[in-house]
């Protein structure tokens, strides 16, 4: 042989099983790039067969390169070997070579079942779809899961805010309650002592008017007769000094004087007659006054002793004002968990937040595994990379 390799069977591996989840080697050929390697080896063999012949060639000596030729035997081998293998599980329905075939790049070598195959990308295109679906599922939960968190955050806020200010209420009118239970016996106590000293004091008055009045009717008439005397002893004095004065006795100013006191004893006849006129109306009227007087310190008695039946009543008002101000302070301690409450589910929404996370994450592996199922189903279709030649095959159609 020449010193050109020759291209020769690989050993045959031994056939694979099935994998577990059926993708196994459909088909694995073996082409050799071999068509001009193969072209050259029949030149050197002509031109070895050429040269066994005596053939003799003159030239003219010079200088020049020398030529060395090499002889040598061995096994053709070709200058690339290419596996074609596929992933893709089922029978080989088409075989389309053999051994020896020449092929070009592109040309289809064989075909394998695509059932299998078709069904994982199905598969996987479903699980896309409904990682997709978990994705919007998750982001719409997020997305309520925090409104509701904010809403009962602010809830919660503000039935502690409204119970904080009961509990300022409560507490105001506690404070009120027991000053009013601690003081009104004190206050009632001194009510009803003032009241009865007014009471009293009315009572002695009026009862001084039943002894002052006749006595006061009395000096009242006393005062008129002494007036009507005086301005009868008025008038004869008058006339006595008249009488002189014609005589010759006495002067004009002792009648003008005589006049003078006439004209104020008259007056006082007539003041005194007015208040003798007048005196049982003012009587009257002083008693009327005296008895209102009894009358008002009577009913301010009687009140001041009424306040003292509401001494109970201020007890039994402290006593509800302290349960209800126990019962604020208890919804302030309620309102105060429930937002403490509220607070902590907001933690569910990182939770939520995860979820999104890891629906898109499924979505991820979900692309990548209907990608891989697709580069599967693709692989049904066993096509030569390049141009070269069959070496060997290790299937058969309907393996």
């Amino acid at each position: 042989m020449s010193s050109s390799d020759v291209a020769t069977p690989a050993k045959r591996p031994a056939r694979r099983k099935k994998s577990p989840v059926g993708a196994i080697i459909a088909a694995v050929l073996t082409i050799a790039a071999v068509g001009g390697g193969y072209m050259w080896n029949k030149a050197r063999t002509q031109a070895a067969a050429a040269a066994t012949a005596t053939q003799y060639k003159t030239t003219t000596v010079t200088v020049g390169r020398v030529k060395k030729t090499v002889s040598a035997s061995g096994t053709l081998q070709p200058w690339r070997t290419v596996d074609i293998k596929s992933r893709a599980g089922g029978e080989v329905k088409v075989l389309a070579v053999e051994v020896g075939d020449s092929v070009s790049g592109g040309q289809l070598i064989a075909r394998i079942d695509p059932t299998d195959s078709l069904t994982t990308y199905r598969q996987a295109t479903a699980d896309l779809d409904s990682a997709v679906a978990r994705r919007q599922q998750s982001s719409a939960s997020y997305g309520l899961q925090t409104d509701q968190t904010r809403i009962a955050i602010q809830n919660a806020e503000a039935s502690l805010a409204s119970a904080r200010a009961s509990l300022a209420q409560s507490r105001a009118r506690l404070a009120t309650a027991r000053t009013q239970s601690n003081t009104q016996p004190a206050l009632t106590r001194s009510a009803i002592a003032q009241a009865q000293a007014s009471y009293d004091q009315s009572v002695k008055q009026r009862k001084q008017l039943d002894a002052t009045n006749p006595a006061q009717k009395a000096q009242t008439k006393a005062s008129y007769d002494q007036a009507v005397a005086n301005n009868k002893n008025n008038e004869a004095q008058l006339a006595r000094q008249q009488s002189l004065l014609a005589k010759g006795y006495v002067s004009q100013a002792a009648v003008d004087q005589a006049a003078a006191t006439l004209s104020v004893t008259q007056a006082s006849v007539g003041s005194a007659k007015a208040a003798l006129d007048t005196i049982d109306a003012s009587l009257q009227a002083n008693v009327e006054n005296a008895d209102a007087r009894v009358a008002q310190a009577k009913a301010a008695l009687d009140a001041a002793r009424e306040n003292a039946v509401a001494i109970p009543n201020q007890r039994n008002n402290l006593a509800e004002s302290e349960a209800a101000y126990a019962q604020s302070a208890a919804q302030v301690k309620s309102s105060e968990a429930s937002l403490a409450q509220a607070r902590a589910n907001a933690q569910n929404n990182a939770i939520r937040q995860f979820d999104v996370v890891t629906a898109q994450a499924t979505i991820a592996r979900s692309e990548a595994s209907k990608q891989n199922a697709q580069t599967i189903l693709k692989q049904t279709e066993v096509r030569a990379p390049a141009t070269g030649v069959v070496l060997q095959k290790y299937v058969e159609q309907g393996t």
